[in-house]
């Protein structure tokens, strides 16, 4: 079971997170544990998955990011998923169902997602774990990838925080300056 550390919209978290991660205004929920350990990241404290100060992911939060999403259907652009690590194996399972219930309501807006691996990395996985990662992949719309690099680090980048990480459109597979 994986936890999430907050679900931040207009009216409750950090609102300025809804206008920081994604085009437009966005409903952001931040996925507890990340074991790729960048030096320098700013959410060092969501990097333990057995955090018991954070809830366990629950139909809960999917019907509250629905229902957010509902009630202010006109002022939201999509859905955001951070971390921690949203493709840890951990996490990844419920990371879907989100995004999956997401996107059977909202098939209009559009899924961002960080990952401190790259797309070329996801893209290699296989077994069961490969097969999550690409449905995933299918489901999102826009990936911001790559690990923090504190040494490439750049303020005036949008949606993201070192030189290397990239934006990229996964249903063109352009990416984005």
């Amino acid at each position: 079971m994986s936890r999430i550390v907050r679900i931040d919209t207009l009216h409750e978290g950090d609102r300025h997170s809804c206008a920081a991660n994604g085009n437009g205004i966005r409903v952001v929920v931040w996925w507890l544990g990340c074991s790729i350990g960048c030096k320098g990241c700013h959410n060092v404290d969501y990097w333990n998955f057995d955090n018991d100060k954070y809830p366990e992911f629950s139909e809960d939060h999917i019907n509250k990011v629905i229902n957010e999403t509902n009630e202010y259907e006109k002022l939201y652009s999509g859905l955001s998923i951070l971390g921690g690590e949203p493709f840890a194996v951990q996490n990844i399972k419920d990371v879907i169902k989100l995004c999956e219930r997401y996107k059977s309501e909202f098939p209009e807006k559009n899924i961002w997602i960080w990952s401190g691996y790259t797309l070329e990395h996801l893209r290699e996985q296989e077994g069961e774990y490969g097969d999550n990662v690409h449905h995933l992949l299918e489901l999102c719309d826009y990936i911001v990838d790559g690990p923090f690099i504190l040494e490439k680090r750049n303020i005036a980048l949008k949606f993201r925080g070192s030189n290397n990480q990239r934006i990229t459109n996964l249903k063109t597979g352009e990416d984005i300056k």
